[in-house]
């Protein structure tokens, strides 16, 4: 495995084969605590950036006004009525971590980012498409969550004070102007109505709109060699092995996905890949 040096808190890794993703892995057993508060994701492509269905669906709107991305979230919690069974739990329409969290597994398009405990699953998801990617990687992303949560405290304590001091100087039109504090915020939703979310291990992160995750943390980590994201690269070349050697350890669509959708796509696999 090669190993490249840290650069502006991200380092990145290039693994020779499946074995080898298997050693990093391993190395976060005998690493210090604070390495055992990463999280992971994976993504078919090591060129995509880390930025959430929301931004991505916005790119593609020529002229979005803010408006209609500000009301979202309000259309689509009048739109669930009568939708979510015969006693849904009651849900404010001001509980937008709970809107987003519900939607997000049911197409919706939003700002949060899907994340897992388990950076096999994270592979999983990695490997699963067939599509082969441009860049001829795969990739898996570990994100230091304490490191992350430190450096967003630091940043909304800076943006705190220049809108307090705006606000004393009185100019609160200037600090309603300004933008949101630029930083992470990591959802663990307490939910019943998505099983897919427990099976996975799953956890999600916010950052302001239209915010690509690998640019914060090397904007804000810039010249700093302590890591706060990593980055592996997964040959598209080991598909097939990966997901033999997942399905063996119980990590597939059946385990991951507990639902119709999820069978369906086990069987699809099971079909698609010899001795599956």
């Amino acid at each position: 495995m090669t190993t490249e040096s840290v650069r502006d808190g991200i380092r990145e890794y290039r693994c020779i084969d499946w074995e080898d993703f298997n050693k990093f892995v391993n190395e976060f057993s005998t690493e210090p605590v604070e390495r055992t508060t990463i999280i992971w994701r994976g993504q078919r492509d090591s060129k995509w950036p880390l930025e959430s269905s929301l931004t991505r669906l916005v790119k593609k709107i020529p002229k979005t006004e803010w408006v209609r991305v500000r009301d979202h979230v309000k259309n689509f919690a009048f739109a669930t009525r009568g939708r979510r069974g015969a006693n849904p739990r009651l849900m404010p329409e001001s509980a937008d971590d709970d809107w987003w969290t519900l939607g997000r597994h049911h197409g919706l398009a939003t700002p949060l980012l899907d994340w897992t405990s388990s950076p096999y699953t994270a592979a999983f998801f990695a490997y699963a498409k067939k599509e082969s990617p441009h860049s001829k990687f795969r990739v898996v992303f570990g994100l230091s969550e304490k490191s992350v949560e430190w450096k967003s405290s630091e940043i909304y304590r800076q943006w705190k004070q220049k809108h307090d001091r705006l606000i004393a100087e009185g100019r609160p039109d200037r600090a309603t102007e300004l933008n949101e504090a630029d930083t992470i915020e990591f959802i663990r939703p307490m939910t019943d109505e998505n099983q897919r979310l427990v099976s996975q291990g799953g956890l999600f992160t916010r950052s302001p709109f239209r915010r690509d995750v690998v640019k914060w943390v090397s904007e804000h980590c810039k010249g700093d060699t302590h890591v706060r994201l990593h980055k592996v690269l997964l040959p598209d070349g080991e598909r097939v092995k990966a997901l033999k050697a997942l399905n063996r350890m119980n990590i597939n669509y059946l385990s991951l996905f507990p639902d119709l959708e999820g069978a369906s796509l086990h069987c699809n696999m099971q079909l698609s890949i010899d001795h599956y």
